[in-house]
């Protein structure tokens, strides 16, 4: 195929990814909405042929532009944990779009996998964030000190503190990494009282980790059911969507709260 040299930076793959390379075969032009136009024959029938334009793919797109958008005032440490969560996000996304090319069965257990694969995203993202806040900003560590139970709870003997040579900051991220971040409820308790936000409301996202813990520990099936639990290319993507729309209503409300940009902390 004969390679075109353009001014866009982007190109969309045989698989439907679209990516950034300066020679590309396929170059794509994005418009301010969001939507992509093929600047080849083959590029066109890429995009008709996994409905790169359709709602759901452009509601995908948009939302993870707009997390990349939060990249940009923040420090290195959180920059790296909101870019960890986006690179899974497209690549999950990627997989399902591409999941038709197995047969019946094996193309159900991989978006099984795949959504399950959306709440360990998340798990991580909560996790990795909050403890990159902890590493340059003081004020979070104080607020979990004095307002997250399990944290004014804790007690350690001088002994303790002096065999294990640990400071505050290790002492709480060696806790955060005990904790499991997938159950929303013990998220919300942490992060309300580490910034002092309204927590966004999380009911689809429960059903969606109820479904994940019938995929992890009953292999798919739900609890009496005889038959495995199958979910559709839009049942993975809704859920990639809804975990971003979740996060940008965090990341949101934690702008508003935190007293400086994270930028100036890193």
């Amino acid at each position: 195929m004969t390679e075109i040299r353009i001014n866009s930076p982007l190109q969309v793959t045989e698989d439907g990814s679209i990516v950034f390379r300066g020679v590309m075969e396929n170059p794509i032009k994005k418009h301010p909405d969001g939507s992509i136009e093929g600047l080849t024959v083959t590029g066109q029938k890429i995009i008709c042929d996994y409905d790169l334009n359709g709602s759901f793919e452009l509601l995908f797109r948009n939302k993870l532009a707009l997390l990349q958008e939060h990249q940009k005032y923040l420090s290195p440490q959180l920059r790296e944990s909101i870019g960890y969560f986006c690179n899974a996000l497209r690549q999950i996304a990627n997989l399902n779009r591409n999941s038709h090319k197995h047969t019946r069965k094996t193309d159900n257990l991989l978006r099984t996998i795949l959504y399950a694969n959306v709440i360990t995203a998340l798990e991580s993202f909560f996790s990795d964030y909050l403890i990159g806040y902890i590493l340059i900003d003081d004020i979070v560590l104080n607020n979990l000190g004095k307002n997250y139970e399990s944290f004014k709870s804790e007690k350690y003997s001088l002994r303790e503190l002096i065999a294990e040579s640990k400071n505050a900051k290790e002492l709480a991220i060696e806790k955060l990494k005990e904790t499991v971040f997938h159950n929303l409820n013990t998220v919300k308790s942490i992060y309300t009282a580490a910034f002092g936000i309204y927590f966004p409301k999380f009911s689809g996202l429960a059903k969606a980790i109820e479904n994940r813990h019938d995929i992890v520990h009953r292999n798919g099936y739900k609890k009496d059911a005889k038959e495995v639990e199958e979910y559709s290319k839009d049942d993975v993507l809704t859920l990639l969507i809804e975990a971003e729309t979740f996060v940008l209503g965090v990341l949101e409300e934690i702008k508003k709260t935190m007293p400086k940009a994270a930028n100036e902390l890193g």
